[in-house]
This record gives structure tokens, C-alpha cells and sequence, in this order.
């Protein structure tokens, strides 16, 4: 990602990382613009959020951003438990957020064999969902209906898309005692490795919803063979226990992967090729094939 003259601008409006001695891109985040900001021999996390997606822009439903306040609040209790970064700084508006920078690898990066990725996905996501936090709960047709509109397919294509989700949809009985804190997101990128702790970044699409769910779209987005899934959710089950909190169904991960699947192929069938440097042909090639599956 290059370094535009309007990131400069705004970085040196950052009171808190002055003065900025280095600025490195940090490539991966496909909605907003990262750097690694060095400042007083200081290293920093800032996330640049896009002028037209600031935090106080968002809808509260995943996919969609929480409020600032609450997104805040939220990290800042997964950082009192270990797993997540210091934040320094936000501004009111939420056009940047300033962190601690952690010097790790992400776990997409990592050297780590597929069982100790699987595991350690497991582990965050047992932790993240110990977390009380008040946030709005999943609409998931909002989601599809909020992200068809963009996405280059006929009005017919986007109404059966949007019926025989909403079928499927009302095949999954929520419990709304089984609620907890879903991320939203944990994909590998968005896990880092440092030592032998692991930190969960990107807490901007958290909702309120059944593990069930966050389980299956980290399944989704990481695009999980079925042995990988099968040894994945063996982790989750040991997570959990370890964790004292009650099982989770299997048969309702799969539901809900079907749904997720859906989520994620219209979300990246509104992207382009390549953003910021990053190539998303397969992701393209990978979740298109859910869209066509699902119209016919």
C-alpha cells in the first residue's frame, strides 16, 4: 500500500504519536488504511478509518461497524484480559484509533503447522466469547439486504438471494439465553502471535449473537477444508470446557456456515481484484462458487 500525501496529513494531526520519526504500511485490511508509526523510539498501531466508513458511521449489525463507545469498550476489556491491544487514542469522530504496536506475526503468516493455527483460533474464540459487553444483537438479513444492493447481479438474482436466505435463516432456532460477545471476523490476519500469547485485533464487526455463528464464519472466512473443520471444532469443544461454558451444537455451526458463506461471497463480490496491493482472486473464485450453488 503506498503512503498517499492525505494519510501524512492526517497522521500528523495525531497529536498522541508526535513526533513521527518512521511510518511503514501494514498491508492486509481491505476497508481501512493501517501503519506502523514510529515516534520517540515508540512504536504505534494506527488504523486510518475510510472517510466514508468512519466508526460513527456504522449500522449496528455485523459487517456493519458498532458504535465507537462500544467497539472502544469492547477492546479495551479484551485487552484487560490479555488478548487484545492497549488502545492509546480515538478520536470522537472515529476517524482514527491509535494502539499499542504489537510485535508479533499474524497467525496467516505464522510457520505454525495447521493444527497449532486451529488451535490457537479455537482458544481466542473461546476467550472472546467470556466477554461481557453491551452490543446490538445479529440481524443477518440486514446484512444480505444491506450488502446485495452493491453487489453486480440482477434485481431477479439479488430477490431470490435475498428469499432463499431468509428460508434458511428461519431454519435456525436462536436461544437467546446462549448469546455472548461474536467477534465477527477472526480471521488468520486478525490473530497475532507473540511469543506465547495471541492477540484478537479488528474489533470493529462484534455483535451479540450464539457462538455458534462466530464459529462459523471464522470457519467461512478462513476457508477451512472439512478435515481442517473437523479438527477445528474439536478444539472449540476442548476450549470451551476448559473455559466453563456450556457445549455448542455442531449441526447449528453448519447451519449457520451456510448463511456465512453467503454473507462472505457477497461481500467480496463488491470488491475488486486487487485492493491496496492485495490480490483477492481467490477469495473471488472461492465464494463465488457459494452464489452460484445458492441461484440455482
Amino acid at each position: 500500500m503506498a503512503i498517499t500525501d492525505e494519510h501524512l496529513k492526517r497522521l500528523h494531526n495525531i497529536d498522541c504519536i508526535q513526533p513521527i520519526e518512521t511510518v511503514e504500511p501494514l498491508v492486509g485490511g481491505l476497508s481501512h488504511h493501517c501503519f506502523k508509526v514510529t515516534s520517540l523510539q515508540q512504536m504505534y498501531f494506527v488504523k486510518l478509518f475510510s472517510t466514508n466508513q468512519s466508526l460513527s458511521g456504522y449500522c449496528n449489525t455485523s459487517h456493519c461497524q458498532v458504535n465507537p463507545a462500544h467497539h472502544l469498550t469492547i477492546q479495551h476489556a479484551a485487552y484487560l484480559k490479555g488478548f487484545s491491544a492497549k488502545i492509546i487514542e480515538a478520536d470522537e469522530l472515529g476517524s482514527y484509533m491509535v494502539c499499542e504496536y504489537i510485535d508479533g506475526v499474524t497467525l496467516l503468516n505464522s510457520t505454525a503447522n495447521d493444527t497449532t493455527k486451529l488451535k490457537s483460533l479455537a482458544n481466542i474464540l473461546a476467550k472472546c466469547h467470556q466477554l461481557d459487553a453491551a452490543v446490538a444483537p445479529l440481524d443477518l438479513l440486514s446484512v444480505v439486504e444491506s450488502l446485495i444492493v452493491k453487489c453486480p447481479l440482477t434485481q431477479a438474482d439479488k430477490q431470490k438471494i435475498i428469499t432463499r436466505f431468509n428460508t434458511q435463516l428461519k431454519q435456525v432456532t436462536v436461544n437467546v439465553g446462549d448469546l455472548v460477545l461474536c467477534h465477527g471476523d477472526v480471521n488468520f490476519s486478525n490473530i497475532i502471535l507473540k511469543g506465547e500469547d495471541s492477540f484478537l485485533i479488528d474489533w470493529e464487526y462484534c455483535c451479540l449473537a450464539e457462538a455458534e455463528y462466530d464459529i462459523a464464519m471464522a470457519i467461512s472466512i478462513n476457508k477451512l477444508s472439512t478435515n481442517q473443520q473437523l479438527i477445528f471444532l474439536e478444539y472449540c469443544h476442548n476450549s470451551y470446557s476448559v473455559n466453563v461454558k456450556p457445549s455448542f451444537s455442531t449441526d447449528k455451526v453448519h447451519m449457520y456456515l451456510a448463511l456465512c458463506n453467503i454473507i462472505n461471497a457477497l461481500w467480496f463480490e463488491q470488491q475488486p481484484a486487487n485492493v491496496e496491493g492485495c490480490s483477492l482472486l481467490n477469495e473471488h473464485d472461492h465464494f463465488n462458487g457459494f452464489i452460484q450453488n445458492f441461484l440455482r
